[in-house]
């Protein structure tokens, strides 16, 4: 946090700071958070939040640890055996999105975190390469699925949240009245790559987003145990047969 000696500090704290932007966030979503904004509500100046936080950057790596944090995700711990990395990579991958999705936005802002600050996600990050690196894989490997996985939860809690509001209820609602006429106008596809488009897009409608959260979870699980089985690394492709 930065001070400075010459004027007195201002009666607001970095975690006052952080409540209020949380606040906005799940009111007005990301863009929303200004430190004009974040300053109003807590009734004080602007340049008052520069004591502790330098820009918004700053501020919303904070609030990403506190996203974290109230998500439960700093408070996971290693599984009993190592033998138990998928079911306890799983239970990892739920938490981190249940943490994300419980506030507006929450995955592109802590998908934009810094580890030096989000501490919660650098802790998870390593915890799981080592959880995985004690059963069994490369040194490498284990960090790469590390991160495939948490990848995978955000970019998926970044596209789930992004389908929430106004104007995609609009797009969603014209596709329904119209069809695959109105994906091949849009797309500029032939009518049978529409049609197949608009019946894809029917029927995820019939699953919710955990049911298909859990299912690319779990085809991800199901590559990270045949790398391990394989001993596969980094690498050029396979040549094809």
């Amino acid at each position: 946090m930065r001070t400075r000696a010459s004027r007195p500090r201002p009666h607001v704290t970095p975690e006052a700071v952080v409540r209020a932007a949380l606040e906005i966030l799940d009111r007005e979503g990301i863009d929303g958070v200004t430190f004009r904004a974040v300053a109003q509500r807590l009734g004080v100046k602007a340049p008052a939040l520069y004591w502790h936080f330098v820009n918004k950057r700053d501020l919303m790596d904070d609030l990403a640890q506190s996203i974290l944090v109230g998500g439960g995700v700093d408070a996971i711990s290693r599984p009993p055996r190592s033998s138990e990395w998928r079911p306890w990579l799983a239970r990892s991958a739920r938490t981190l999105r249940s943490a994300l999705i419980a506030h507006r936005d929450g995955g592109r802002v802590v998908a934009g975190a810094s580890f030096f600050r989000a501490r919660a996600l650098a802790r998870l990050t390593l915890l799981s390469a080592e959880v995985l690196r004690e059963a069994g894989f490369g040194l490498l490997e284990a960090g790469l699925a590390a991160s495939t996985v948490i990848d995978y939860v955000w970019g998926f809690v970044i596209e789930e949240q992004e389908g929430v509001g106004p104007s995609p209820e609009r797009v969603h609602a014209a596709i329904r009245s119209r069809g695959a006429d109105l994906v091949r106008e849009m797309f500029g596809v032939d009518p049978v790559l529409a049609r197949y488009a608009h019946a894809m897009v029917e029927e995820r409608k019939r699953h919710g987003d955990d049911t298909l959260f859990e299912w690319g979870l779990q085809v991800i699980l199901d590559g990270l145990v045949q790398a391990k089985r394989s001993k596969r690394g980094p690498g050029p492709p396979a040549p094809s047969t």
